[in-house]
């Protein structure tokens, strides 16, 4: 249980909302007033909430009908010959050509569907990215602040010195 500004916090919560807005000195030094068991519950958070946005694009609608023309494209290989050959069962040239010109025709279908679905996500990834990023930044600084804690207490239990001046005598 941590008191800050004459609030009593008892949810590790707070670790992740109290830090928004704060330069990283200050944030360190802020770090450093949560008990070990705080930090790791807001690194669970941390990670929780990490996989979630991570996982959001999967919500949008122009992502699934995009996924859903990806099948498109490997049965345009498979099926059209079969479909052209008894067309064009006498010329292997036109056969060619019609094969290609199918794909081709699947593929800028696709293309353009693609293109469409990104510019409609655009500002959506965007702002996926952006908390990605903030996201990871947090969970950084508390792995470092668990660092920090765990370098000084190996550095106290063997009786490290700071400067070299002090192994002299």
């Amino acid at each position: 249980m941590q008191q800050f500004n004459h609030n009593i916090i008892s949810d590790s919560t707070f670790i992740l909302n109290y830090l928004d807005g704060m330069n990283e000195e200050e944030t360190k030094e802020v770090l450093t007033q949560f008990s070990d068991e705080q930090l790791q519950q807001a690194k669970k958070l941390l990670k929780k909430e990490y996989r979630s946005i991570f996982l959001s694009p999967f919500t949008f609608k122009w992502f699934w009908i995009l996924l859903a023309c990806v099948p498109l494209l490997p049965s345009t290989v498979k099926f059209a010959p079969e479909m052209l050959a008894s067309i064009y069962a006498d010329d292997l040239i036109m056969m060619m050509t019609s094969v290609l010109g199918t794909f081709a025709v699947v593929f800028l279908i696709f293309m353009g569907l693609m293109n469409f679905s990104i510019a409609k996500m655009r500002l959506d990834i965007e702002a996926i990215n952006q908390l990605l990023k903030e996201s990871r930044s947090r969970f950084k600084l508390i792995e470092n602040e668990q660092f920090s804690r765990k370098y000084q207490y190996w550095k106290m239990k063997y009786n490290v010195k700071n400067q070299l001046t002090d192994y002299m005598e």
